[in-house]
């Protein structure tokens, strides 16, 4: 098509859409003069995709970027990524605009992306903000040029960076969907950067107004998308707020592969190390000067070479070069080290590929594109362990991580790396591999247009890179981009269409779900599909109630009444997916590889005191995947990466207990092998009393089949064992009957016609409800039991009355509950019970059995350890008197246990 339109009729049409006209997409790609593509788009084999890709406009989104930087404009880390991402996004065929600024005016399409270049413009300032004028003249100009695009064509989302609140002025607007792009926070910067420390302690207004809108930002804005877990806990840290999970997305940052062509800047003699940055303290190059003359004295073959610009003076007024220059060690390591300036692309990648060994002694980066570049040229890196440093480096693998500030340390690493040649080959490999793995622009730009799916309920990301529509069938694996707790659109289909047969809620007998009721009024609710297998489950939908609308979630099969359900983005029809079944690896299981130190606990538990780098790895074929971690006292942070991207990151600190927590980490993504990792972040609450990790079994799902390894889930049981009176009971209810267990905790016992449901959200439950509002019609089941539930519910009488609604005329209420027994489990410990207890809130049924059960050695052990004795007492002499306690046992009757019995038990029948 090149060569159809005349210059003048492009220039034409860019005057036209600069004036808000817009001629349609398809119609101007007829005549464009295409710019190159990136270099991983044109590897690809397709023809068309050499070409670029035209999507249906049901299939494309229409994306905004704000970026103070953009090539050809010489930028830093924000402006690169907004670059690939921009350009990679527009290759694949969605409608991206960039707003940059300029000297002059103008709007141009270049590598499939609109590029509008603007002059700031004068805006009044609103009322109440305090902020510099001319960053808020910039964010204005901004808005208005992407309200102007948006009264074109609707724009569906802007993204923009954190650095200098670039959106701050559409946050305010509020008319448009505002994504945070979440990047190093300025009080980061401002507490390690010399003259922003300075002026921070001179209460600079302009800084002290940068520095609230950026927090206004964090608390205002509905989305973030960060690079990985460090820079959340950073913002949060320094802002001292919380960033609501369920508003975050992290997508690691990719760059496109410029190795190949590039002919290597060497220094013959030398072996080369390299820094490439500005001459700041935020980069340490403090830190590298400071160790460059020990290791020039170690090993007199080294050389370094500096490239980036040294204009920033000191509180001295000298540079960072000047002030090393004009050291008394300068004249020993002249030879060594040669300062290069400023450097342009072209020249950049030539150091990275010539040198030997690449450092960055930062002293923050939220990620790190500098190491990419490094490790894309397959040399070993040198970096300081913190922020995106230290999630993108494997430390002794693929490079070295350092304290922040130790010029021993950094100097001891880099001599490391100088003095064996076949240690940096090895490192350096690793590393290309990892970037290969993890970092590459196309990957960066798939995670990031599934997290925009997500935001928007679309499902673009499927759509196939040769034109067709994703719902033809499977389309191909790609890495989960965001905590799969926040996804509501399923990423693959098996067949389009729902199955014939009535959907089906896994474990509810026939009959049950049109039973199921609104907890608030009790009118029936509607299950409504939005994934399905093929044999009719519903594996995600929601439930909706006539007068209250939706009320209630299907998620992973469980039906879910006590958590706030989004109403979230309705698929036109369900969709199918293949039956399911279970696979499950403890993770002391030998398929599972340790990385670091690992203590084996009970149960096959594996247990890390939190040390950076302790990380367990499975890889293995799965649909679906959930991680179970302890909660305690001493928990620190885990994060959990998919393919090498994260997905979650857990806090498992809790004051008091400990309970076991399972993490949805993949959900409905291709059948194909998957590299799950949960790593020890080292960091923790600041309540908590250590940084550990426990993690207690990975479980898998898949489709089932003879040659898969995925079965039907069978019976398990992590809470209380049944005691005799229940089973005996239970025994009488016929085999298929509906019977419904409230507060069972994890276990499902597979009984057939039984139901569990539960308030806490363990991993086994068939149903999440509470017990004072339990949803189902009057009359559902043949029987209904609790287990350790009554001292734990606010209101007896309620909890009682709700038992037997739900129970059949004729039907047995069972009742176990403590009576002897200390606090636990707070702070929902309110009521012990007695036998006259629960005969009176259960006073309207037919009492057959009312008994109480728990030695007095027993109530006795477990008084002792609720005050804290059996850890303060010798254990010899504790040994000895709880042995001569149980030896009384045999003394006390069972009349005479009654008034100090651990736990009572009654059987009642509902009237018929």
């Amino acid at each position: 098509a090149r060569g159809l339109v005349e210059p003048a009729e492009i220039d034409r049409y860019e005057a036209q859409v600069a004036s808000g006209f817009d001629l349609g997409y398809a119609a101007f790609l007829a005549g464009v003069d295409r710019r190159r593509p990136p270099r991983w788009f044109a590897e690809r084999q397709s023809p068309f995709l050499a070409f670029s890709t035209l999507r249906p406009r049901a299939e494309k989104l229409h994306l905004c970027f704000l970026s103070a930087e953009y090539p050809p404009a010489p930028v830093d880390g924000i402006g690169r990524v907004v670059h690939e991402l921009a350009t990679g996004l527009g290759h694949i065929g969605h409608e991206v605009h960039v707003l940059t600024r300029a000297e002059e005016d103008r709007v141009g399409f270049e590598d499939d992306v609109w590029v509008h270049r603007l002059t700031t413009r004068s805006h009044p300032l609103p009322e109440g903000l305090n902020a510099p004028k001319a960053q808020w003249d910039q964010a204005a100009t901004a808005r208005d040029e992407a309200l102007r695009i948006h009264a074109g064509r609707a724009l569906d989302l802007v993204q923009s960076p954190n650095w200098n609140s670039e959106g701050i002025a559409v946050l305010l607007d509020g008319r448009l969907e505002l994504v945070i792009g979440l990047y190093t926070p300025l009080a980061t910067v401002a507490n390690i950067d010399s003259p922003l420390a300075a002026r921070l302690a001179a209460d600079d207004p302009d800084l002290a107004g940068l520095l609230g809108e950026e927090q206004l930002t964090y608390r205002r804005a509905n989305h973030f998308l960060a690079c990985g877990p460090a820079i959340l806990s950073e913002i949060e840290t320094a802002y001292g707020l919380t960033l609501d999970p369920s508003r975050c997305g992290t997508v690691n940052h990719g760059l496109s592969d410029w190795t190949g062509p590039v002919e290597p800047e060497r220094w013959p003699g030398r072996v080369n190390v390299l820094f490439v940055g500005r001459l700041e303290d935020r980069k340490g190059i403090d830190t590298l000067l400071a160790a460059i003359p020990d290791v020039v004295s170690a090993c007199p073959d080294v050389g370094f070479s500096i490239a980036g610009e040294d204009t920033r003076p000191m509180a001295d007024g000298l540079t960072h070069r000047q002030r090393f220059e004009l050291s008394p060690t300068w004249p020993a390591v002249a030879d060594h080290v040669r300062f290069l300036g400023r450097v342009d692309d072209i020249e950049r990648e030539r150091l990275y590929a010539g040198c030997d060994v690449f450092v960055a002694p930062s002293r923050y980066e939220s990620f790190g594109l500098i190491l990419l570049d490094a490790m894309m040229a397959a040399k070993p890196v040198v970096a300081c362990d913190v922020g995106g440093m230290a999630e993108i480096v494997a430390d002794g693998e693929t490079g070295f991580l350092v304290p922040v500030a130790d010029p021993a340390r950094l100097a001891a690493a880099i001599c490391t790396l100088v003095s064996s040649s076949e240690r940096r080959r090895d490192m350096g490999e690793a590393g290309r591999e990892r970037y290969e793995r993890l970092y590459r622009a196309e990957t960066m730009v798939t995670a990031a247009n599934r997290f925009y799916d997500t935001i928007l309920g679309r499902r673009t990301a499927d759509w196939r890179l040769d034109g067709s529509s994703g719902s033809e069938g499977p389309v191909a694996s790609t890495a989960v981009a965001i905590p799969v707790a926040a996804s509501r659109v399923p990423e693959v289909v098996a067949a389009p269409g729902a199955p014939e047969s009535k959907p089906q809620l896994r474990n509810f007998p026939s009959g049950l779900p049109e039973r199921l009721r609104c907890p608030s009024c009790r009118s029936p609710l509607e299950v409504v599909p939005w994934t399905l297998t093929v044999e009719g489950e519903v594996k995600t939908g929601r439930l909706r109630c006539p007068r209250d609308g939706t009320v209630g979630r299907v998620e992973q099969f469980k039906v879910d009444l006590v958590s706030t359900p989004s109403p979230g983005p309705r698929p036109a029809v369900p969709l199918v997916v293949p039956a399911l079944g279970e696979r499950r690896i403890r993770a002391a299981d030998p398929t599972v590889t340790r990385e670091g130190s690992w203590l084996e606990g009970t149960d096959g538990l594996l247990v890390s005191l939190g040390t950076v780098g302790d990380a367990l790895v499975l890889e293995a074929e799965c649909t679906d995947a959930t991680v179970r971690l302890l909660r305690q006292p001493a928990g620190g942070i885990a994060d959990v990466f998919v393919d090498g991207l994260p997905v979650a990151s857990v806090d498992l600190f809790q004051p008091e207990g400990s309970q076991m927590v399972t993490v949805p980490v993949v959900e409905d993504l291709p059948l194909a092998r998957r590299h799950l990792a949960v790593r020890a972040r080292g960091q923790r609450h600041s309540d908590s009393a250590g940084n550990t990790i426990a993690v207690a079994e990975l479980v898998l799902s898949g489709p089932l089949g003879l040659d898969t390894p995925f079965a039907r889930p069978e019976p398990l049981n992590r809470g209380n064992p049944y005691s005799p009176a229940l089973d005996r009971w239970l025994g009488s209810v016929p085999e298929g009957e509906p019977v419904l267990e409230v507060g069972g905790g994890d276990r499902r016992r597979c009984r057939p016609g039984q139901l569990n449901m539960e308030l806490l959200h363990f991993e086994l439950p068939d149903l999440y409800g509470d017990i004072h509002a339990i949803p189902f019609a009057d009359d559902s089941f043949a029987a209904t039991w609790t287990q350790a539930v009554f001292e734990h519910v606010a209101d007896p009488q309620a909890a009682a009355d709700e038992l037997i609604r739900v129970t059949r005329p004729g039907g047995l209420i069972l009742t176990e509950a403590a009576f002897m027994q200390p606090l636990h489990a707070v702070p929902s410990h309110f009521f012990n019970a007695t036998t006259w207890g629960l005969r009176h809130v259960f006073r309207s049924c037919e009492v057959l059995e009312a008994d109480w059960f728990g030695d007095i050695s027993f109530t006795v052990e477990w008084l002792l350890s609720a005050v804290g004795l059996t850890a303060k007492v010798d254990r010899a002499e504790l040994a000895e008197l709880l042995e001569r306690l149980r030896s009384y046992d045999a003394l006390v009757s069972h009349e005479e246990l009654r008034p100090a019995a651990s736990a009572v038990v009654l059987v009642a029948r509902k009237p018929a």
